[in-house]
């Protein structure tokens, strides 16, 4: 794209910036500096700004002023733009800016929610698979709520084949048979199995923790050691995982 010189970018609050205008796109405008046009590139919203003025007397206009005071009055500012400079100009600036946002963006703790196996219980009561539903064991789920759905088809499928005389073939009989066996043992597995695997979640995200004295625990949990920590004054790319002590009282 050809470069005008000697653009005039005006700000919505009426600041202008002097610059070589090098791209438009459909949210931001790419211009350098006119005092540095070997320099970086710098990047502002279109939204901040009220127009651009080329240097063929052609004029843009993205917005209304929101300065009350005659816009030619105003200094140029550059130093209130941040620019955008790419990776390929600064690399080591690139990485460190990658590996912060990494970090900020690590949660400390993992999001849990405490389960309840008596619910657990009472809900595979309800229908095999909806306790294991509830613990966040979807496959588990899907398997009991299958076999159960498809006992109590093929149990009321050979009950409607008795005749008036009460009597049933054979094989209806034995269908019947199988589906009873099936769906009993899955309901016995779907309520034996929902409060266990409730608990065994709640032990597995719970921390270690000792009682070390009246409404004293003292805990290891898991952590994250952000760049930014106080903790530590050592300078690293990417987070360190390892655990905390923590005493509460």
């Amino acid at each position: 794209m050809v470069m005008r010189a000697q653009d005039i970018i005006t700000k919505t609050n009426g600041d202008e910036i002097r610059a070589k205008v090098t791209e438009v796109d459909v949210n931001e405008v790419k211009y350098k500096r006119f005092d540095n046009v070997s320099g970086p590139t710098y990047t502002i919203a279109k939204s901040d700004i009220f127009k651009i003025k080329y240097e063929n007397g052609e004029q843009d206009m993205f917005g209304k002023s929101t300065d009350k005071t005659s816009v030619s009055d105003k200094k140029n500012t550059p130093d209130q733009i941040q620019p955008k400079v790419s990776s390929n100009q600064y690399p080591s600036t690139a990485r460190r800016t990658s590996a912060t946002s990494s970090v900020s963006s690590t949660p400390n703790v993992t999001e849990y929610r405490h389960k309840s196996p008596m619910a657990a219980f009472w809900l595979s009561f309800l229908y095999p698979g909806i306790g294991q539903f509830y613990n966040g064991q979807a496959g588990k789920g899907i398997t009991m709520c299958v076999l159960a759905t498809g006992s109590w088809i093929g149990l009321i499928g050979a009950a409607s084949t008795v005749d008036s005389d009460g009597y049933i073939s054979d094989s209806n009989a034995q269908i019947a048979g199988i589906s009873v066996i099936v769906l009993a043992g899955t309901y016995i597995w779907s309520l034996i199995d929902a409060p266990v695997s409730a608990s065994a979640i709640n032990r597995r995200h719970q921390p270690l923790s000792w009682n070390v004295g009246k409404d004293r625990k003292l805990s290891i949990v898991p952590d994250v050691l952000s760049e930014n920590s106080t903790v530590s004054k050592i300078s690293r790319q990417s987070p360190a995982y390892g655990l905390s002590l923590k005493l509460d009282f």
